[in-house]
């Protein structure tokens, strides 16, 4: 959406018009004639009357210029501005109209809640006392004004006055849904048990209501309950797929998880209008440090509001750039953004360690103002380490902000083994002078760092501050191997191959590269780098193993198949092995021994028990193929063609009961 031009003297010109003071005329061609404008006028109210906002508002924004310059038809058109964007719960929109219209929303109250919310939303204190000021004491939605009352004065650090006013007094029904929903969230703490009651309470009143659901969500969250929290933000965000910061919301939840490419998701799927800022700041953020993704940033309207001019900045920058010190001192209100928005200080701690201004680097994490709401704090505390020992020869630091003992590894450390942050941490503890020399070359090398990111799987950040093409063979094994996985992953399979292809030979990168060979379509020089390995008693034996099998299957080489799996010593006796050679009996059309060679794992394989169904099917062993769909069923309760399958079977069984009969 465009930009509103400056409204300097906007009172002169109401007063102007008014008074019915002649205005300069215009050349024809740059107006629309009355009667265009009376018909538009009309269309767009009849567009609105049938619920068409969307339709409605592409015509408003023709008459932008009577808008902006509050001509005779100016105030038409933006009472129908404020209707439209107030039906479509456009939030950053209506702020901007606040902003140069403020009086005029004195006469619309939803919308001007639906603008003290995003000032709430968006921690805008001073912004929301304008435009609460203009309902004092006038509201008729007094439920709505008393609970963003509320949130100002948790935003401002008054918790207990904020409970207190919560508390002062009840509404009926589903008007006091949101006050239920911030009493439990103030007391899940002290109280979870009685919290909960509030939300239960809260929801019986308004099943539908989203912050209902959001609220749930983040005391789901806060008891560490996360897959029942994903469900309830999930829900949140599907009530109203239009609401924005629901959809934010979400991606933040995703955020914190450590699972980005969801939370990408989320936010590519929300740039378009109405989007906020908010969402575009951090689109651009983890495009820049997780994975580019093709959106015309330049091009597309952005949203308007306070973090306006910080989009503005980072689209501004160039590919590769993390961060422009002399750009930002440009940048209106650039203090604010350095202390609110956690993406400015990773931008500025990239940008240091890719111009290799390590002391920079250390002086940020030491001042960082997110210390406390980080998301990621053991990166933090390793990040330290290694600086501290390449600019003063030691790993200790002072009061790590979380020990790594006690952090959830599943949650946090999607990391080829060993951990490197865990390793660290030992090293640190384990070695008061000296590293051992393979270590010290390492954390000494400028790799080190590209390493740390993609442990943090903030992969084209890792891949950004990676700088040698061949690393050195001291170099623990798993360096080389999560580069060509980062590599394959936001590069393709050609650049990572050529990287891996010029590293030293492991069992783990030679079965990358023999994946990625598959990948790219190459079975043939596939099968020769899985040779290498597939009879090796390791698990990258075992894996090299059954992708050869698979490649010879598919080639129908059925007794060189056999081959592979009775010589791989981890997979020949295991259910994948077994049902394997299964399979290549099955194939090879000897279904007598297929039929054994399965009945013997049917009780643990799932493959198993599908080939035995079919073939009692086929057989009119009605009986057995209903018992074997069953528990079929039970290992995949989606799955619509086994209940067709089963559905049929039990008609086949009528039909001979009836026939019986």
């Amino acid at each position: 959406m465009e930009k509103f031009g400056m409204i300097y003297g906007i009172l002169i010109l109401a007063c102007i018009q008014t008074t019915g003071f002649a205005q300069e005329s215009k050349p024809l061609k740059q107006i629309l004639s009355q009667e265009q404008n009376t018909a538009d006028l009309a269309k767009v109210k009849d567009l609105f009357n049938r619920g068409h906002y969307e339709m409605g508002l592409e015509i408003v924004h023709n008459h932008k210029e009577d808008i902006e310059k509050l001509n005779p038809n100016g105030l038409r058109w933006l009472e129908l501005f404020i209707k439209g964007s107030e039906e479509m719960r456009d939030s950053p929109q209506l702020a901007i109209l606040f902003e140069f219209f403020p009086e005029i929303f004195k006469e619309h109250e939803q919308a001007s809640l639906l603008v003290a919310d995003s000032y709430i939303i968006n921690n805008q204190i001073k912004d929301y006392k304008k435009v609460r000021s203009l309902w004092q004491d006038r509201e008729t939605k007094i439920a709505a004004w008393f609970i963003l009352d509320a949130d100002r004065l948790l935003l401002e650090g008054k918790r207990k006055e904020a409970l207190e006013l919560l508390k002062s007094r009840t509404f009926k029904g589903q008007a006091d849904v949101a006050r239920l929903t911030r009493i439990a969230l103030l007391t899940a703490e002290e109280d979870p048990k009685t919290a909960w009651k509030h939300l239960t309470d809260a929801h019986k009143k308004s099943p539908q209501d989203p912050d209902i659901r959001s609220y749930k969500a983040k005391l789901l969250e806060t008891s560490g309950k996360h897959n029942m929290a994903h469900n309830e933000y999930q829900e949140a965000a599907k009530l109203h797929p239009e609401n924005v910061h629901l959809q934010d919301q979400l991606a933040n939840f995703y955020i914190r998880q450590q699972e980005y490419d969801a939370a990408l998701s989320v936010l590519k799927a929300n740039l378009r209008p109405p989007s906020s800022a908010k969402i575009w700041v951090e689109a651009i953020f983890w495009s820049r440090v997780r994975a580019p993704f093709a959106f015309d940033w330049k091009d597309s309207p952005s949203p308007q509001g306070k973090l306006e001019p910080l989009v503005d900045y980072l689209v501004g920058l160039k590919k590769g750039e993390f961060w422009n010190e002399d750009k930002f001192t440009l940048v209106a209100n650039n203090t604010y953004f350095l202390k609110t928005m956690q993406e400015t200080f990773w931008l500025q701690l990239l940008n240091a360690l890719q111009n290799n201004n390590e002391k920079e680097a250390y002086k940020l994490l030491k001042y960082n103002p997110f210390l406390t709401s980080s998301w990621y704090p053991e990166a933090l505390d390793t990040l330290k380490r290694v600086l501290n020992y390449r600019l003063n020869g030691s790993l200790k630091i002072e009061a790590p902000v979380i020990s790594l003992e006690n952090v959830d590894k599943n949650l946090t450390m999607h990391f080829k083994s060993p951990t490197l942050f865990q390793q660290l941490e030992m090293l640190a503890a384990e070695n008061e002078k000296e590293l051992p020399p393979e270590w010290d070359h390492f954390i000494r090398s400028r790799e080190i760092f590209s390493a740390i990111f993609l442990a943090m799987q903030w992969t084209e950040a890792g891949l950004s501050l990676h700088q040698i093409p061949i690393l050195p063979n001291d170099f623990p094994a798993w360096v080389a191997y999560n580069l060509t996985e980062a590599i394959q992953k936001n590069r393709g399979v050609i650049e990572a191959l050529e990287f891996a292809n010029a590293q030293k030979e492991t069992p783990e990168l030679t079965l990358l590269i023999g994946e990625l060979t598959i990948t790219g379509g190459d079975t043939e020089t596939a099968s020769q780098i899985l040779k290498k390995i597939a009879k090796d008693d390791t698990d990258s034996g075992f894996r090299a193993a059954w992708l050869l099998s698979l490649i010879q299957i598919d080639k129908k080489e059925w007794k060189d198949a056999k081959t592979t799996i009775i010589s791989q010593p981890r997979l020949v006796n295991t259910i994948l092995g077994k049902e394997t050679l299964a399979r290549i009996t099955h194939l090879e059309g000897d279904e007598l021994l297929a039929d054994k060679l399965y009945g013997a794992i049917e009780k643990s394989s799932s493959e198993a028990r599908s080939y035995l169904a079919k073939r009692a099917y086929a057989n009119k062993d009605w009986e057995r193929a209903k018992t074997l769909t069953e528990q079929l069923i039970n290992d995949y309760p989606d799955n619509t063609t086994l209940k067709i399958n089963l559905n049929k079977i039990i008609e086949e069984q009528n039909n001979i009961k009836k026939k019986d009969g």
